[in-house]
């Protein structure tokens, strides 16, 4: 997994992951939706709920992220399945939210640009 915004993995590595129980990797859409629930939470947590990446995520779980679990459960449910598809799109929210991370915390940062999360590379 790439650090360049890049969610690429190849499926032999993704493969020894999901059987290891030390990461956990969403293969179906309920559980990457637990877990960018449980990081919307997170966010309210560290931010405050009005603070505009909390919401800004919140704003993205609820709306667009549902869009996507449609269509990605109807492509699925027609067995054309993209392997590791929630992992590929849970991977490339983290790295998303990993830039605007590491703009805020770097020493003498200025305002940083909160992401919408709106443009997952589909």
């Amino acid at each position: 997994l790439t650090m360049d915004g890049q969610a690429f993995i190849n499926a032999e590595d993704l493969d020894r992951l999901v059987k290891t129980t030390d990461v956990p990797i969403p293969l179906e859409s309920w559980q990457a939706t637990t877990m960018l629930t449980c990081t919307s939470i997170v966010l309210d947590e560290l931010h405050g709920p009005k603070h505009p990446h909390a919401q800004n995520f919140r704003d993205f779980l609820t709306s667009d992220w549902t869009q996507v679990c449609t269509i990605g459960n109807a492509v699925a449910d027609s067995g054309n399945a993209v392997p590791f598809l929630w992992a590929r799109l849970v991977r490339k929210i983290q790295l998303e939210m990993q830039t605007y991370f590491r703009s805020v915390f770097r020493p003498g940062a200025t305002a940083a640009t909160v992401p919408t999360y709106e443009d997952l590379g589909l």
